[in-house]
């Protein structure tokens, strides 16, 4: 049982704050009110039941890396100017707080929102929409901005509300 109480707690360590800070306290308020050997059983029971299910949906919903359409749609499968490094710089930034949202702060979170969107915004001003029609230059914007809501696991149908 000392074994699996270690490794519960290594395994724990490694998780949000979010998740550690409820399981904790859980554990705690278990060892105050009956005993440490109800608590421990709870900490190996939680990471041999739960944290697998937790893993499975952090897994879901993780950016690993940039998407080839993203890549190619915004930097053009290039990185050879100063822009093009700085823009991926950026978005691989914004991946990576993404992937920190369980520890975030609300403000955190707001402040990645809006960093997106002015990405997003920055790369349809970017677009040469000279001699298109109306309706390419709309196609082209919204395909754009998909690309880029697709690398954050933002799907949406069209015609859905």
């Amino acid at each position: 049982m000392f074994a699996a109480l270690l490794h519960a707690r290594k395994v724990l360590s490694l998780q949000p704050e979010c998740v550690r800070f409820d399981v904790y306290r859980t554990a705690t308020v278990l060892e105050q009110n009956q005993g440490s050997q109800r608590a421990n059983a709870f900490l190996i029971s939680f990471c041999k039941k739960a944290l697998p299910r937790l893993e499975l949906v952090a897994k879901k919903y993780e950016c690993a890396g940039i998407n080839s359409n993203v890549s190619t749609a915004v930097f053009g499968g290039h990185f050879d100017t100063e822009l093009m490094q700085y823009l991926a710089s950026r978005m691989v930034n914004m991946v990576a707080r993404y992937n920190r949202l369980p520890d975030m702060s609300r403000a955190d979170i707001d402040l990645l929102a809006a960093d997106i969107a002015n990405f997003i915004r920055a790369e349809l001003a970017d677009i040469d929409d000279t001699g298109f029609s109306e309706l390419k230059t709309l196609y082209t914007w919204y395909m754009r901005a998909g690309f880029i809501s697709l690398q954050f696991n933002v799907t949406r149908r069209i015609g859905s509300v």
